[in-house]
């Protein structure tokens, strides 16, 4: 089961709130101890007046650590005065109110109120940031870093994320600790970053704890889950930061495969999904697609992944666009289905750009157009997605729709299967035993065979199974090899049931079993292996 991992850049910068208010009315769902947010404890009351509104909203919001998200909240409790507060605000920034073109821009980058247009929501930004207001500095750096509404210029970003978080505006120093988390636009300094979300977690501020317990994660390897990171996810979202309950339910379902951690786990991605968090109702829509803890439901998944998308979750999206491919939880509809690939794709999903390559190398539901459903490969591959990696390995093994390269499909077979693509293993290990561009290495075969038979790959069985036969890359061990063997042919494979009667017909790793021995060859035989039906 695929899910989704926690991208602190995408929350900060692509913004953490759907363009809906998420309600547990509104899902059906009843939510066990949702959390306040202490955060915006002082914000729970406005002014009954509807000309007041606006300018009560940004007094309140600017003490406290948030104050966009506080902004977003207030217009939720109250949707029917959010035009008044879009009116007030666009008649404050157009008498030069520097912090009204602020809040105003978050209204454009959310599309909250009115249709989001990240041009308006920088230029607004950038109005309030030349005036010295440094969340209008915070939020346009982060539109810089991801191509939002402006030109991507990492430098740019980083100067204006330093500059609002030296002037102390909270999320511009979250994003500041992942500029030198991931080396952008600054020096790569992890102890540095970590400083900055330490300082600010010990004041609780929720979520830079979830920045926090996400950089020890980080850390950690992909299937280790870090206690502390955990801990730091769980305290974050007691002090309300949604993003910390999305998280530690996605950690309970990584370090816990049973059914009581996915109960538990269901909870917690639920607060976080309510909360606004697009990680949290994602991944319980990936809860709902199988039946691993949970009866499938397949509308509920669509429901979950719709709001998701809605927030800006490219995996999300890209399941929307297979759920409406097949029709499972809506409506068969390849219109539909396309636009949310794509949708998926421009977010940065693997899965979306490697569908929407797929459609395009066949023409289905689009032009047909094999280089571009290349270029769609390519980069799904440099998003990590492991079948797009394999699919451009193999046309630059046999040259179909790119020049053919060798060694460059060698180089994408090796990131395929060190990504968990079993068939990309195979490919690689048959290169290695046949020295086909690389030179002749029957060890790394093995090693490669191995890897894809862990993966429950049945070729990837009977090759070892073979080499293991024959001593080649491993030690001659008949008897393994007939249990690798044994193993690859109850899956059909032909070579493996041919070395298996081979080897029972000899008495190798076993007793003579000559009738056995007949069956297993007639097996082989029909199942396509010629040289043995002579027998």
């Amino acid at each position: 089961m695929f899910f989704e991992k926690f991208d602190r850049f995408a929350c900060l910068t692509r913004w953490c709130f759907p363009t809906q208010t998420i309600t547990p009315a509104a899902l059906g769902l009843a939510l066990v101890g949702f959390l306040s947010d202490p955060v915006l404890s002082n914000t729970t009351e406005v002014q009954d007046d509807p000309n007041n509104l606006a300018i009560d909203i940004i007094n309140r919001c600017q003490i406290t650590s948030q104050p966009v998200q506080c902004a977003l909240r207030f217009l939720d409790t109250d949707n029917t005065e959010a035009t008044t507060v879009f009116s007030a605000w666009s008649e404050a920034c157009g008498n030069d109110d520097a912090l009204a073109c602020a809040y105003l821009g978050t209204l454009f980058q959310s599309g909250r109120v009115v249709e989001r247009n990240h041009e308006r929501a920088a230029d607004l930004y950038k109005k309030a940031c030349d005036a010295g207001v440094p969340m209008g500095c915070g939020q346009l750096g982060a539109l810089h870093l991801h191509g939002k509404g402006v030109e991507p210029n990492e430098n740019e970003a980083a100067r204006l994320i330093l500059l609002a978080c030296e002037d102390g505006y909270f999320d511009g120093c979250m994003n500041r600790g992942l500029l030198f988390e991931n080396g952008i636009g600054v020096p790569l300094d992890l102890q540095h970053a970590a400083s900055i979300y330490e300082e600010h977690c010990a004041q609780n501020m929720g979520l830079a704890c979830v920045n926090l317990g996400g950089l020890y994660n980080r850390i950690e390897d992909d299937d280790v889950v870090n206690p502390l990171a955990a801990s730091l996810f769980l305290k974050a979202c007691k002090l309300g930061a949604v993003e910390g309950c999305s998280g530690y339910g996605l950690m309970l379902l990584t370090q816990d495969n049973s059914a009581q951690a996915a109960q538990e786990a269901l909870e917690f991605l639920v607060e976080g999904c309510v909360g606004g968090d697009p990680l949290g109702c994602a991944n319980l829509g990936e809860l709902y697609v199988t039946e691993e803890f949970f009866p499938a439901d397949h509308e509920l998944a669509a429901q979950y992944y719709t709001i998701a998308c809605d927030g800006d979750s490219g995996h999300a999206c890209s399941m929307l666009g297979v759920r409406n491919t097949h029709g499972e939880g809506l409506a068969q509809n390849e219109a539909a289905a396309i636009a949310y690939t794509q949708k998926g794709c421009d977010l940065g999903s693997g899965l979306g750009c490697y569908n929407l390559g797929m459609r395009i190398e066949h023409g289905r539901g689009v032009q047909l157009n094999p280089d571009l459903a290349m270029e769609y490969y390519s980069l799904s591959c440099d998003y990590e997605h492991a079948d797009a990696c394999f699919m451009l390995a193999a046309n630059y093994a046999d040259g179909t729709h790119v020049r053919q390269d060798a060694l460059k499909a060698v180089e994408l077979y090796w990131l395929a299967c060190e990504w968990g693509q079993k068939d990309a293993c195979i490919n690689l290990g048959l290169i290695y035993q046949f020295g086909t561009g690389v030179d002749q290495d029957f060890e790394q075969a093995a090693a490669l065979f191995h890897d894809a038979c862990d993966l429950n790959s049945s070729p990837g069985c009977a090759s070892l199974g073979q080499l293991t036969m024959n001593g080649q890359g491993v030690p001659q061990d008949f008897e393994r090899a007939r249990a690798l063997s044994a193993k690859a042919c109850d899956k059909g494979e032909a070579p493996a049931c041919g070395n298996l009667g081979l080897m029972m017909f000899e008495g190798k790793g076993g007793p003579v079993d000559q009738a056995a021995a007949y069956k297993l060859m007639e097996k082989a035989c029909a199942l396509g292996l010629s040289q043995v039906c002579r027998h």
